[in-house]
């Protein structure tokens, strides 16, 4: 994630439920890694990633085990020996193939999050997060922030790359899944619990963001 984007890490648990090491994370200064490529020319390498970052990548298959690898052995060591697993985890990501790298925000968005704007961006994600299963709203959205629904429609894109009912949805759709792998509702019920109105929308919508459909999702996972 690179600096200014926004972002939020959601866990979709059930009340009470607790997720043990749910994530591990590694803040630095894209500038160090700039200023000390001008004594290390090697790690020019790590420049490509650096200016990719600010779009987010979510990076997949054996880059990510990789990845994962190098991280939590940055949690267990220390001093020079911890620098080395940050060196490795540099050179995994700037290498990893396109195929798995898929990319968060589209290629012309670049963050224009204000001290303001990340104010009204939090008020309207825990809105969200707290209703995506049930009524969400964009008029009510724009209520909570205090502006008109074209107003917010056009400064929610601006400020975070994607229309507030794709957010909406997309919470929508890891809600489903969650339930397709974890449970044994059936797939109308599932649909209505995350919030679709309509069954035939709700599989359409998965198809195009899982490439499955709801039925053979859950055929793969739980097999």
């Amino acid at each position: 994630m690179g600096s200014g984007l926004p972002h939020d890490w959601v866990s979709d648990l059930e009340p009470g439920e607790k997720l043990e090491r749910r994530d591990a994370v590694i803040q630095f200064d894209a500038k160090w890694v700039q200023q000390a490529a001008s004594i290390l020319p090697e790690l020019a390498e790590v420049k490509p990633l650096l200016e990719q970052s600010a779009r987010g990548i979510e990076f997949l298959g054996h880059s990510a085990e990789t990845a994962a690898a190098a991280i939590e052995a940055m949690g267990a060591s220390t001093g020079l020996e911890r620098l080395h697993h940050l060196l490795e985890l540099f050179a995994i990501l700037a290498r990893a193939p396109q195929e798995e790298r898929r990319y968060l925000a589209d290629e012309w968005f670049r963050p224009q999050l204000d001290g303001q704007a990340a104010a009204v961006v939090d008020l309207v994600l825990e809105y969200v997060f707290s209703n995506h299963a049930g009524s969400v709203k964009m008029s009510e959205a724009a209520v909570l922030v205090g502006m008109s629904e074209p107003t917010f429609s056009k400064y929610f894109k601006r400020a975070t790359g994607q229309n507030f009912s794709d957010l909406v949805r997309k919470l929508r759709l890891a809600h489903a899944r969650r339930l397709l792998e974890r449970s044994n509702k059936a797939i109308a019920e599932i649909c209505y619990e995350v919030g679709f109105s309509n069954l035939s929308n709700f599989n359409r919508h998965f198809l195009n963001d899982a490439g499955e459909t709801p039925r053979h999702y859950r055929q793969r996972v739980q097999a």
